[in-house]
């Protein structure tokens, strides 16, 4: 009995943050291994643009982040399995500090993203920003040039532009893992020491299924209620196709600040693909000729 009040106490929290019409489904599917596993396994959290989600109004309003990928919709399953853990991700510092090296840096940055609405709505996206270097910032969030020139990125304006390749794969991701040997290059005098890092980054194919899910329109959720009642398969459910690659490596590229108010802290420079776009693949089936070029 112990046990199994141990067991209901862990998964309430969960199933308080599904969508009402589905947990009248899971009990009315009288299958208490699929009411346990959704609940151990999905790890929901409030989302963005979820409007069932009366107690928290301010994590139900739509994110201002929208990267280049479009996956504002995404769902926050992750594979955190305790409270616990989020609590940890919530105590990372939001700004760098010396006593992170470059590795610890890249994780801080990562988790953040993985775990992006905690401990609020976009702090991952946050914490990226103040991680970064000016020009990091611009290259993830171009400003309109005045009089001939790129000023810098605000905080909310990062927060409405911000796209790449790799925030796209990171944000709310189901996992991180940074592979290789970190190298780190001596400092020079116009600058500090530099570092790179390859990361790999994976979305699981079931994360997916559970956004789906989760951010159905509530007639879906509906048809899938009459449809369990009756006896008859459920509706099927439209899984949207995004670009996210389900595994993909990023290489980033650090610098150590020498300049207050950062110094000694390391500072992100750019995270790029390791993959190679379309236009080098293309670039690579040209051919050169020996000889002068003629008109």
């Amino acid at each position: 009995a112990a046990r199994t009040n141990d067991v209901a106490a862990a998964m309430a929290p969960r199933l308080a943050m599904l969508p009402p019409l589905l947990l009248p489904l899971l009990l009315l599917s009288a299958d208490v291994g699929l009411c346990l596993t959704l609940a151990a396994t999905s790890r929901i959290t409030p989302v963005r643009s979820l409007n069932w989600i009366d107690s928290a109004p301010a994590q139900a309003v739509e994110s201002r982040t929208f990267c280049s990928l479009r996956r504002a919709q995404r769902c926050t399953s992750t594979c955190c399995s305790a409270a616990a853990d989020f609590n940890e991700i919530g105590k990372l510092p939001f700004e760098p500090v010396p006593e992170l090296g470059p590795a610890e840096t890249i994780f801080v940055i990562c988790a953040g993203l993985k775990y992006n609405n905690w401990p609020r709505l976009d702090a991952g996206i946050e914490r990226l920003y103040h991680y970064l270097t000016p020009r990091g910032r611009v290259a993830l969030a171009p400003t309109p040039p005045k009089s001939g020139l790129q000023g810098g990125v605000t905080l909310d304006y990062f927060l409405e532009n911000a796209g790449s390749a790799a925030l796209g794969s990171l944000l709310m991701c189901s996992h991180f893992k940074l592979v290789g040997d970190l190298t780190i290059t001596p400092g020079a005098e116009t600058r500090g020491r530099l570092a790179t890092q390859m990361v790999e980054v994976i979305n699981e194919p079931d994360d997916a299924m559970l956004t789906a899910l989760v951010t159905a329109p509530r007639s879906h959720h509906e048809a899938i209620l009459d449809a369990v009642r009756r006896g008859v398969p459920p509706p099927e459910l439209p899984v949207p196709v995004t670009p996210v690659p389900r595994r993909a490596w990023y290489v980033f590229s650090l610098e150590e600040e020498r300049r207050p108010p950062y110094q000694g802290c390391w500072l992100l420079k750019e995270m790029f693909p390791m993959q190679k776009t379309k236009l080098q693949i293309l670039n690579e089936g040209g051919e050169e000729f020996d000889g002068p070029d003629v008109d």
